[in-house]
Order: structure tokens, then sequence, then C-alpha cells
């Protein structure tokens, strides 16, 4: 930190113009695991320290007994950030900013978050201001106490009325953002064998979350993340990424990592280069990603590259089994025989694979849902892929949600078509799990199996209760 950034956080604290900034990831809902750091909150708090603010990050999704009272009562800030990054958060949002409110309503109380991009107004009966998009900067300037007609990339009310200001601009020099703020969370209470567990692989529990690129230039018509985070895609360079890995297993000992982009080898010489300075450096850890990579990104070298250094396990995204419904209503843009290509590549080199697959879409008839689960059987049977298979949920404001709402197929939140019921996908969900328990046997990492045998009853209660989960093989971690 500057010398100037030193006496402006000195006299910040004399002179009262500021006290503390909270920022808060709300509960899931009751049953949910926590899914790992709170990266959102800790980025903006690295950017607000750097410009000479004092942050608190609480985590409600690991930090179920912290009293919201006693924290604003001990800190007294004046500014509540909320990151609610999934929707099945909103009802929590909600309800902590009111109770925030009831302690002391003169808190400026911000959101942020995809759905709070996606539907600001949800957020605007309670929440003081809603960020749009990247909240990093869009914070800092709320921080600074500009004047919200000046702060791009939010919402607020003015006089009864709803003001969208213009987005932010897209940070394309990620470089430019610090690490995130490790020093505002525990890192140790997140090191717990029951987060993410894996049942087919056996990784150190020291392992967390990481981002080295945003946006998303494709346009899958069930996908909301270009919504957030823009369809261009923006990496960190390679070096960054790097100092980035040398950070965390020096000093906080991390030897798990999951790449959590969402085209982390979009840029394959990128990538190349972040596996070579791995190399080089003596990087050591392992490594998988959980989010999903473009299949039409690898090629036999990449993924030896990728086996010399550290990988664990990749995921692929094939969506479904039919070449006409991917063409022409998914817009994926993949050819399922690459997809067997890609799939037969990784078993020889002893690589393993997981993939996506989604039932229950507009567009999709009873066969083309029949061909995705025989192509998802083929491919665990003959090569090894362990599938994870989602209904299909009508996020707001993706294409598959309008598309819905325009021919009247939305159900109590759920799909329903000409072509199927709901109780339809619910027994093929059914069905389909039920044909995958004795290869999943077969598969099974038994080490770590019996060392986490109490969670075999919650695996398998969502294999009978898709209403519940949405993904029996989404939720539970590969």
């Amino acid at each position: 930190m500057s010398r100037f950034k030193y006496l402006r956080k000195y006299f910040i604290k004399i002179l009262g113009e500021i006290k503390m900034i909270l920022l808060l990831r709300p509960p899931l809902p009751k049953g949910e695991e926590s899914p790992g750091i709170p990266l959102g909150a800790m980025y903006i708090s690295s950017i607000l320290k750097q410009n000479g603010f004092d942050t608190k990050i609480i985590d409600y999704t690991i930090e179920n007994s912290v009293n919201i009272k006693k924290i604003i009562e001990k800190y007294r800030p004046e500014i509540v950030g909320v990151s609610n990054t999934w929707s099945v958060q909103t009802m929590n949002a909600l309800k902590i900013a009111k109770t925030i409110k009831n302690i002391n309503k003169d808190i400026l109380l911000v959101v942020g978050g995809n759905p709070v991009t996606v539907a600001p107004e949800n957020f605007l009966s309670v929440f003081d201001v809603a960020v749009r998009g990247e909240g990093e900067f869009s914070m800092l300037e709320i921080a600074q106490r500009k004047k919200l007609k000046d702060i791009k990339g939010i919402s607020y009310k003015k006089g009864g009325k709803i003001i969208h200001n213009p987005l932010q601009k897209l940070i394309f020099d990620l470089d430019k953002i610090p690490f995130p703020d490790y020093e505002s969370i525990d890192l140790e209470k997140y090191f717990n064998p029951f987060l993410r567990l894996n049942f087919f692989q056996n990784v150190s529990e020291r392992k967390i979350g990481m981002i080295t690129s945003r946006g998303c230039p494709f346009n899958c018509f069930f996908c909301s993340i270009h919504l957030h985070m823009g369809q261009y895609w923006r990496p960190h360079t390679a070096e960054y990424v790097l100092k980035h890995l040398e950070f965390i297993t020096q000093n906080y000992n991390i030897e798990h990592v999951n790449f959590d982009d969402d085209n982390l080898t979009f840029n394959s010489k990128r990538f190349e280069a972040i596996l070579d300075g791995m190399k080089e450096r003596n990087i050591k850890i392992t490594w998988d990603t959980p989010n999903g990579i473009r299949l039409d990104t690898l090629n036999r070298k990449l993924l030896r590259k990728m086996k010399e250094n550290g990988v664990v396990r990749l995921t692929i995204a094939i969506e479904s089994g039919s070449q006409k419904f991917i063409d022409t209503v998914i817009h994926k843009r993949i050819n399922l025989k690459n997809a067997e290509k890609i799939a037969k590549i990784c078993k020889e080199e002893d690589i393993p694979l997981t993939s996506f697959y989604i039932i229950g879409m507009p567009g999709e008839t009873k066969k083309d849902i029949e061909k995705t689960l025989n192509f998802a059987y083929m491919l665990l049977k003959k090569y090894s892929v362990i599938p994870r298979v989602s209904i299909g949920i009508p996020l707001p404001g993706i294409e598959m949600t309008k598309i819905c709402e325009k021919n009247n197929y939305l159900k109590n939140g759920r799909i329903e078509t000409e072509e199927f019921t709901v109780e339809d996908i619910d027994k093929y969900y059914k069905d389909f799990g039920r044909k995958l328990i004795i290869p999943f046997i077969t598969k099974l990492n038994w080490f770590t199996v019996i060392k986490n045998m109490d969670k075999f009853p919650k695996m398998a209660k969502r294999i009978w209760n898709p209403n519940k989960s949405h993904s029996f093989l989404k939720k539970i971690n590969y």
C-alpha cells in the first residue's frame, strides 16, 4: 500500500469518514453445503483494501452460528455488501438485509451477483443499491461515496422509481485486480473432507477454487454466464496465474485447485504457458475443472501436458446426445463424434473425465432425451466418462426461459412442453440414476468411500428426489 493510502486510512479513522465495509455471503438453503471460498467477496475486499478501506468478510455458508446483530454492533459498518451468487440464496439475502435494516436503517445495503444483474428490481425492495455485472469498481465507487447517479453498473431507487445506470466497461486487463483477499477469511474452515466431496478420486482436503478468466463468447440458450460476465473472453496472463499459484501454495500450503473458469482452455497457448510455468517453477499441485471446459479446445498434445502437470479430472460439457438438437436449439457448436474422440484419448492417457448433460429443455423431444441418456451411458461404459445429468432450469433472463415464457411452458418453476411433462422428466431422471448405480460402484475410490460413509444416504436421496436437487449427479462433485 502506498504512503498516501496509509495516510488516507489514518485520517479516515480519525475524522470518521468511514468505519468498516462489511461483506457478506448469505446462507444457502438448508442441507446445502458451502461451495468453497467466497471469491466474489474476496476480490471486492482486495480492491477496497488496495484503496485504503477496512473490510470484514462473513460467509454464512460456513459460519452459520455468527450473529449478525453482534457483528453490526462490533464493526459498526456504514456499508454492507451482500454477494448473492446463486438464485437459491435470494430469499436468505433479502432476509438478512431486512434484519440489518432493523438493526440500523442508516447502513447502506448493496447487493451483487448473477441473479442481481439479471433482475435488480427483485432486490431493491430491501437493498439500497444493486450492482450489475462485475462488481469490483462499482463497489469501490460506492465506498468512495460518489453520487449514485455517477456510478456505472448500478441500479437504485429514487423517488419511488428504479434507476438503471449504464454498465461499467468490462475489465479487460484482469491483471490490474489484486489476488483475492485470503487474509479476510479463515481458510482452514474450508479445508473440510465433506466440502466438494469426490467419491471417484482422492485429492487433498487443502483445496480452493480459482478463476483465471472471465466471460464467454458462446451463446448456449440455457446459460446465464454471459449476462453477468459478458461475451468477451478476458484472461489473466499466464504470469499472473503462476504468481497466484505460487502465492497460495507458499503462504497457505494449497495442494489442489478447482479451476472454476467457464473457458479455462479457450486460448490453448495461454493454458500451455501456465502448464509449462508450473513445471518450471516446481508448483506441485493437483487440479481439476469442475465448471467444465470446451471439448473443441482439446487435443492429445494438450491433454498429455495436462497429465504431466497435475490434472486429476477434466469435465466437459456435451449437454445433449442429439446432434440435431445441439445444432438447431442449444447452439452449442460441438460435434458428438469429437466428444467420443476426446473421451477415447482421455482414457488412453489415463485422465478421468466427467461430462455435463441436461434433459427437459424446450424444443427437446422424448427421442432427444433418450439419445442423451444413451450417449451418456455409452461414454460411461466404453470410456469411463462419469455423467452429470441435470434437469433444465429456467433461469431469469436466458434465452431458454424466454422461449418457455412465450410458449407457456413453465409449471411451478419447472419446464413442461407438448413433448413431455414434468413427471416424464422425473421418471427419465430417476430411471437413469438407478441405471448408474452398478457402473458407479465399480469406479468408486473406495478409500474415499470408507472415509465418508455418512454421505451415501444423502446421495441416494438425491437419486429419488429430483424436485429437491434438480441434479443428483451435478450436486455431488465427482
